[in-house]
Formats: structure tokens, C-alpha cells, sequence
């Protein structure tokens, strides 16, 4: 009994330390429950109060939260809305000012000045300017905008961009450097030619009819030692080509040769001595003087009478709407004349912002066909000839130079206008292999430069030799247009095709700070499509009218053109293949690869 009762304390003492501490426990938790005469504990009643306390706090922040989700909302809202709100402020904001200067310093060249007028008066008048209007709406506009959108998927120049995302159209970079090599020694013959014009039109010498220049143009200069040595010079090279070769009557091709010279040592120096952006600004600054010398011609012509002739020499002929001729040379001008076909455009858009690229581009369209009609309409003023006796770019600064015997200082002005501009469409059409070679940080890069410049001089002495002067026009033909239309055509193979439009607009959405419109894509893709059967069908409507002409050297240019393109495309194709060997690709993986179509 001793024991079981010792045991039985035992039990009660450790019964009551359990309690104790379980009490204790309790207490950290909660106080001591104490009957409160209500039916209940009061440590019930304590934890429904706390229960209580905690859901309301609970549902005050959660409510603190919502209110605060809606502000953020409303304010995101009031963002958009007064990013709506603004309007027409923000459509004539200074970005969209400056992209539209900026597009439209490249959209407007020498021929805008030479070739459209000659285009508009032997394909119907006004008959081409609807046609040169829908092209520009249907094939230039869409495939501007569609490159534009590309530049802006890298910093990259528009050379090495074709490399980066779609490998197997690595061609492309060296395409573009090449039409724009081409087209530059065309322009500077032409510019060229107004030089020599100018300075005899500010010297009062004015031919007769029967030839272009006279031997007293130029009497200063024809008695420097330099032109005696040059003169004999190309006399000696005429009669070496072939002794069937004319000889020179007058010092026409003296001049122009040594002018050309001149001229190039000119771009070589300005390309040596300024960098890019440099030169962008003096490129600007010339397209300005070019824009007010044409404003004031303009009023200078803009009469009653005046406008009654033009409309007469544009009177419409509808036969020539449905004619093939006339849509080829009207898709060959616009493609050279808004340098399309050089990628210079995307020079401008290398900035991440492009808010209003699309208006910018159109008012930039617009500007061109405004200018290319107004230009025709001053150059028929002061030309003051038939138009069937302007055959040539050539004959119509001819026909401007006629008309200074007047004393009239106005056709003066015209002559410089021609070439500012042309000096200015040069510098545009340089801009992307300059780009590139500073772009690439090349050790010697006043050599790639020199030899840019070189080999552009080169090319535009071949019409001062007889030997060479026919090679002259097939590389206008063969090399500038359809080359061109051919190069622009794979442009947009590799972006709507192989890249894919879904895609580019999809990586740009967020840049933009929006969505990727299905809409905005389905518009795209179907502009695209639209510009490269058009141009494809334009290329090989040119080739096969061309084709048929006897002589082989403008096919043989087409052919080494298009050979570059192909070798490029290779040698990228080639380059990745090394960088992708250590992955297990298969051969689809690997095509998607090179394709670009690869995430």
C-alpha cells in the first residue's frame, strides 16, 4: 500500500509537471480559460475576437490590394489614353519629322530629274505618271516598309544583316554593294556631264546645234599643261584600241574624262576625310539647296499659260496603259530612282525606336512622286523645246544649255540643281558600303574606301572611249536596272519567305511596347507576296525583251552580278556550317538553320 501510494504521488506529480507545462504552453498561445458566465469560456470568446481581428486585417490588405491593382490599372490606362489623346501632336511629332526628312533625302535622286521627265513624255504623259503612282503604292511602299521593318531586328549595317538571321541569303549584302557601285558610275557620268555644262553655261558659250561643246569651252583650262598631256594622252589610247576608231573632233571627251577625275578625287576626299554620319549631313544639306532651287523655279514658272502647255504636252494616251514596256521601265525607274534597290533605306532605321515608320514612309512617297511631277513641269518650262526632241539624259541638259543665250539666269540655276543632286544621289548611294567598312573597324579602312572610290571612277570613264562606250549602256541596263529589280526581288524572298513576316513582327512587339497585330501580319505578308511576283514577273519581262538584242555583254554583266550574289550565299552557307559542326543537326534541322527560320 506504502508503495502503490508512493507510486500514485509519483504519478500525480508528473501528471501535474505535464499539466504544468502544457499550461505553460497554453499561456504562450493563449491566457488561461476562466468561466465568464455567458454560456462559455472566456478564452473562447478571446479567440474568436483574435479569429476575428485576423480575417478583417486579412480582408483590409486584400482590399488595400485591389485598390491599388486599379490604380496601377487607371494609370496605365490614363498613360494610354493620353498617348491616344495626343493625336495629331504625335503624328507630326519631331521623330516622325525627322524620319520623314530623313527617308526622303534617299528617296530623291538624279534620275527623279533626267529620267522621269523623258519616261512621262514617251510613255503617254500622264498615262505613266498613273502607272509610276500604282507602283509606288503596290511595290515600292511595301517593300521599303518591309525592309525597314527588318533593319530594325539588329544594329546591324544592311550588309551583314542578311548573314546574321537568314544564312542562305548572305548574297545579299554583296548584291547591294554592287548595284550601288554600278549605279554610282552611272550618276557620275551624268553629274559629270552637268558639271561641264554648268561651267560653259556661266561662261556664255553657247553652241550651235549641230555639236555640244565647242573647242573655246574651257580655254584656260585647255591650255594647262595638265589637259595638253591628257588630251594627247587619250587621243594615243583611242587610236591603240582600234584603227577603225574616230578621231576627235573636238575636246568633248577630254573634258568630260578629265572632269570625271576631278570629280571622283572630289567623293575620295570627302569619303576620306568625313566619317559616315558626316557625310549624311553634307548629303542632307545638298538635297535642301536642291528642294529650295526647285521651289523657286517653280514659282519662277508657275503661270496660267504655262500650266495650259504642260497639261497639253502630258494629255494621256491610253494605248500605252496596256502596253508591257511601259510598266517595266516604270518599275525599273522607280526601283533605281527611290534607291530601293541599293538598301540604303535601312540605314535610317538602325535606331530601336520607330514609332510611325509606316506614315513617315508614305509622306516620304508622296514627296518623291510630287517632286519627280514638278521637276518635269520646270524642266519643260525652261527647256522650251518639243519633247520628241529630247531622246537622251544628256540632250536635256543639252536643251537647258540652248536656252541660256537668253541671258536668262534661271537655266543656270537649273544646271546646278542637276548637279547638287547628283552629287548628293552618289553620296546616298555610297552610304551602305561605307557603312560597312566602318562598321567593320578594318585596320586600312582608307584603303576599302580608295578602292570604293576607285573602281566606281573606273567604271564611269568607259563611255569617253569608243571601244567602251557601248559597254557604258548595257551596264545601265543589265547591271543598274535589272539587276537591281533582281537583287530587290531576293530582299524579299529572304524576309516574307524564309524569315517569315509572323516572325519579325512578333520580335518587334516588344520594342514597340504592344502587340503583335494578326491584322497588321495578315497586311504585311500579303504586301510582300504581292511586291516579289510583281518584281520576279517585271525582272524577267526586262530580260527577255533585252535578251533578244544581238549583243552578249548585258547578259554577261547580269550574269557576274548575279554570280557574286550566288558565291556570297555559299561561302555564309559555309561559315555556318563550320560554327554549327560541333551540334548533331539533322539535315532539316540544318536547312531550318541556314533558312533562318530557326527560333
Amino acid at each position: 500500500e506504502r508503495n502503490t501510494s508512493q507510486n500514485s504521488s509519483s504519478c500525480s506529480d508528473t501528471s501535474r509537471v505535464i499539466s504544468s507545462w502544457r499550461s505553460q504552453d497554453d499561456v504562450s498561445v493563449s491566457p488561461r480559460s476562466v468561466d465568464s458566465g455567458m454560456g462559455g469560456s472566456k478564452i473562447s470568446l478571446e479567440n474568436a475576437n483574435k479569429s476575428f481581428k485576423s480575417k478583417s486585417k486579412n480582408n483590409h490588405n486584400r482590399q488595400l490590394t485591389n485598390s491599388m491593382r486599379k490604380e496601377s490599372h487607371s494609370m496605365l490606362w490614363e498613360e494610354e489614353a493620353a498617348r491616344t489623346n495626343r493625336g495629331c501632336s504625335s503624328f507630326l511629332s519631331l521623330q516622325t519629322l525627322y524620319k520623314y526628312l530623313s527617308l526622303s533625302n534617299f528617296m530623291i535622286t538624279l534620275p527623279c530629274v533626267l529620267q522621269f521627265p523623258l519616261m512621262t513624255l514617251r510613255y503617254g504623259g500622264a498615262t505613266f505618271i498613273i502607272v509610276y503612282t500604282i507602283l509606288l503604292l503596290i511595290l515600292i511602299f511595301p517593300t521599303a516598309l518591309l525592309q525597314l521593318l527588318f533593319s530594325r531586328m539588329s544594329q546591324t549595317n544592311p550588309v551583314s544583316i542578311w548573314a546574321k538571321f537568314v544564312p542562305i541569303s548572305a548574297g545579299i549584302g554583296p548584291g547591294l554593294v554592287t548595284t550601288s557601285i554600278l549605279c554610282s558610275s552611272v550618276t557620275l557620268v551624268d553629274t559629270a556631264q552637268s558639271l561641264i555644262y554648268m561651267w560653259s553655261s556661266f561662261r556664255n558659250d553657247v553652241p550651235p546645234a549641230d555639236t555640244y561643246i565647242m573647242n573655246h569651252h574651257h580655254e584656260q583650262f585647255k591650255r594647262s599643261p595638265f589637259f595638253m598631256k591628257m588630251n594627247p594622252m587619250h587621243q594615243r589610247m583611242n587610236l591603240s584600241l582600234s584603227e577603225e576608231a574616230p578621231m576627235l573632233s573636238d575636246d568633248k571627251d577630254s573634258l568630260l574624262l578629265v572632269e570625271t577625275l576631278i570629280a571622283g578625287a572630289f567623293l575620295l576626299i570627302l569619303t576620306l576625310l568625313l566619317k559616315t554620319s558626316r557625310l549624311r549631313y553634307l548629303q542632307c544639306i545638298l538635297q535642301a539647296i536642291v528642294i529650295i532651287l526647285m521651289v523657286a523655279m517653280l514659282i519662277q514658272s508657275a503661270s496660267s499659260s504655262t500650266f495650259s502647255m504642260f497639261s497639253t504636252a502630258l494629255s494621256p494616251d491610253w494605248s500605252k496603259m496596256w502596253e508591257s514596256s511601259t510598266w517595266v521601265s516604270a518599275a525599273m525607274l522607280a526601283v533605281v530612282s527611290t534607291n530601293l534597290h541599293s538598301g540604303v533605306i535601312m540605314t535610317s532605321n538602325r535606331e530601336s525606336s520607330s514609332e510611325y515608320t509606316g506614315v513617315a514612309l508614305g509622306l516620304a512617297s508622296i514627296t518623291h512622286l510630287v517632286f519627280c511631277v514638278l521637276m518635269t513641269h520646270v524642266l519643260y518650262f525652261f527647256t522650251s523645246v518639243k519633247p520628241g526632241n529630247i531622246n537622251s539624259r544628256e540632250s536635256v541638259m543639252m536643251m537647258i544649255k540652248h536656252t541660256v543665250s537668253s541671258g536668262n539666269a534661271w537655266h543656270q540655276i537649273n544646271l546646278v540643281t542637276i548637279f547638287l543632286l547628283g552629287v548628293a544621289s552618289i553620296l546616298s548611294k555610297l552610304m551602305v558600303p561605307l557603312t560597312y567598312i566602318e562598321d567593320k573597324t578594318f585596320r586600312a579602312a582608307w584603303l576599302k574606301k580608295f578602292g570604293l572610290i576607285l573602281s566606281m571612277v573606273t567604271m564611269s570613264l568607259l563611255p569617253y572611249f569608243p571601244e567602251t562606250r557601248n559597254i557604258m549602256t548595257h551596264l545601265e541596263t543589265w547591271g543598274v536596272e535589272i539587276s537591281s529589280m533582281i537583287v530587290t526581288s531576293m530582299t524579299l524572298m529572304a524576309i516574307v519567305w524564309c524569315y517569315g513576316v509572323t516572325r519579325m513582327v512578333q520580335k518587334l512587339a516588344p520594342k514597340n511596347g504592344g502587340y503583335s497585330s494578326p491584322i497588321r501580319i495578315t497586311i504585311l505578308q500579303l504586301m510582300g507576296n504581292i511586291g516579289l511576283v510583281l518584281l520576279s514577273s517585271f525582272a524577267g519581262l526586262a530580260i527577255f525583251t533585252r535578251a533578244q538584242e544581238s549583243c552578249l555583254i548585258g547578259p554577261v554583266i547580269a550574269i557576274l552580278v548575279m554570280a557574286i550574289v550566288i558565291l556570297s550565299s555559299i561561302i555564309g552557307v559555309c561559315i555556318l556550317g563550320r560554327r554549327e559542326r560541333t551540334k548533331t543537326l539533322s539535315w532539316k534541322d540544318y536547312f531550318m538553320e541556314i533558312a533562318g527560320r530557326r527560333s
